[in-house]
């Protein structure tokens, strides 16, 4: 059996049947599908059994307490059979002959994981288009997961962190004993650069294979809060994770960094946000929207550095400081030449602060 498809369910009865009848329409031989229902309150479960009995040979169906995305993943890992798995999102759908394409790549290939490009659906008008933040242009293979990583990073300045446009070699995650961490929003800005530093062979394959449905049920937009303190956690995780695996360089500090300061200034949006960091922390955000609103992309990122290290040293936030280290060890005149650098001062008060401070 060539791919374990993993699709974690809570309350998608709406959709499940379309996401369901994407993998069917595949080719017979080539796939299993796991199901996991995670506590579905609404009609979800009754729409697995149903297909469960029409296509037992295909389908298999666990049903659990609500844990959550990353919990029900794991536990689907555990049972799948496949050389390679697939996840995915309940209340989205593959495109035609998207696994028939992908098993070529594999065959030809044996990587350890195959990139590949995903189409976004929007629900209101029904209208498709590529997704452009994600999708790659050219066919290509890297030695190593990290070299996959960095060129991705090169091109976008952020990182891979959607695991449902990757196929995985399960021994990858045997072998490394890999997990989504459990409780956590954004856990796929964690996992990918994780399960990447262990992979060998990577391929891009450019075919659009997924269709990724945008609407506003999904979990991340529900918890607005929860989505930028975790990303200043995952910041802090990564942080640690490559600093200890001597993983580190300015691609991998770019993506820490972009974490970073994406919580940061979520929470001085919100309002049970601000609560957590006090004024003189504020005060530096504001000064830096102020000097933003100025100057050009690349000549911000010195003084954004250096504000995020000192917002992070004064505000009472319950997470890790290493996240604000990394912008401190960030190979900043790689981005700047020698006279914007010169040029770039701190904001106010900012160096007092990073002299009196203590990480």
């Amino acid at each position: 059996m060539k791919f374990s498809i993993i699709i974690p369910i809570y309350n998608v009865e709406k959709y499940l049947s379309a996401c369901l009848n994407s993998v069917l329409s595949q080719a017979m031989d080539l796939y299993e599908i796991i199901c996991i229902n995670d506590g579905s309150t609404d009609g979800s479960l009754a729409v697995l059994e149903d297909y469960a009995k029409k296509y037992p040979q295909q389908i298999k169906v666990l049903s659990q307490e609500n844990a959550g995305l990353s919990a029900t993943r794991n536990n689907a890992v555990a049972l799948a059979q496949g050389d390679y798995l697939l996840f995915l999102d309940s209340d989205d759908m593959f495109v035609e002959n998207a696994l028939q394409k992908l098993v070529s790549t594999v065959e030809v290939e044996n990587p350890d994981i195959v990139a590949f490009n995903s189409e976004l659906y929007y629900e209101a008008n029904g209208k498709t288009e590529p997704n452009t933040s994600f999708n790659h242009t050219e066919k290509a293979v890297f030695a190593s997961g990290m070299d996959f990583f960095n060129a991705f990073v090169a091109l976008r300045r952020w990182g891979p962190s959607a695991v449902c446009f990757y196929a995985f070699r399960r021994d990858l995650f045997v072998k490394n004993n890999l997990k989504f961490e459990v409780g956590l929003l954004h856990e796929d800005e964690l996992f990918m650069p994780q399960v990447l530093f262990f992979a060998q062979k990577t391929c891009v394959l450019p075919e659009n294979l997924y269709l990724y449905r945008i609407h506003n049920q999904s979990i991340t937009r529900a918890q607005k809060d929860k989505n930028y303190t975790d990303k200043l956690y995952i910041a802090g995780v990564l942080f640690d994770f490559l600093s200890v695996k001597k993983s580190r360089n300015l691609f991998v500090d770019r993506v820490i960094f972009n974490l970073s300061l994406a919580g940061i200034h979520g929470l001085m949006d919100s309002k049970p946000g601000r609560k957590k960091i006090n004024h003189n922390a504020r005060k530096i955000l504001v000064n830096l929207r102020a000097y933003t609103v100025k100057t050009q992309p690349e000549q911000i990122l010195r003084r954004i550095a250096i504000c995020c290290v000192c917002l992070m040293r004064v505000c009472g936030l319950e997470h890790p400081p290493n996240c604000f280290c990394a912008v401190v060890q960030l190979n900043l005149p790689q981005w700047l030449s020698q006279e914007q650098n010169e040029q770039l001062k701190l904001p106010r008060g900012a160096k007092k602060r990073l002299k009196s401070s203590k990480l």
